[in-house]
């Protein structure tokens, strides 16, 4: 448990930023801690344990997609968001906007552009996650950037939404 609680709040972040939902987010939390706990023999750095847990995390999210892709539902969160008294109505469908670009990334981008960008990893952390050489993440890191901003400047259907490259954090 000493190992895990330096690293627990970024895992914490990690997993909200893949599910966009605080409950899912807990879910996948305690998942990966519970899989974390039963493969920990299998850690053979301690500095390599917070790579350890995204790629557990991002791998059971990915499992969880694919089977949650099969079903339809509606989630309890989508209706609390409704009626939260939150950020702005702007503010919420510029970073709303912004969620919905980052998801239309292929997995390997999407992963790798929130890592660095939102949880600061570095080039190499993220290789060691994704299972690549530094070369991969920064190519993967150059094209969903390029992407987003072709996606977040298209005047047509997002007009307002320039700014929040640089406003609102991801």
């Amino acid at each position: 448990m000493q190992i895990l609680r330096p690293v627990q709040p970024s895992l914490e972040r990690y997993a909200l930023h893949l599910t966009h939902s605080r409950y899912e987010a807990r879910e996948l939390v305690a998942d990966t801690i519970a899989a974390a706990y039963e493969r920990f023999d299998t850690v053979r750095d301690e500095k390599a344990f917070l790579s350890f847990l995204f790629t557990i995390a991002s791998r059971t999210w990915q499992a969880r997609r694919t089977h949650a892709a099969r079903q339809v539902s509606t989630l309890p969160d989508d209706f609390d968001r409704l009626f939260d008294g939150g950020p702005s109505a702007e503010l919420s469908t510029d970073v709303r906007l912004l969620h919905d670009a980052i998801a239309t990334l292929p997995d390997e981008q999407r992963q790798a552009i929130i890592l660095f960008e939102v949880m600061g990893f570095s080039l190499n952390d993220i290789a060691a996650t994704q299972g690549c050489t530094t070369v991969a993440v920064k190519v993967r890191l150059h094209r969903a950037r390029k992407k987003l901003r072709s996606m977040l400047t298209d005047t047509q259907h997002s007009p307002t939404v320039v700014p929040i490259l640089e406003e609102v954090p991801l």
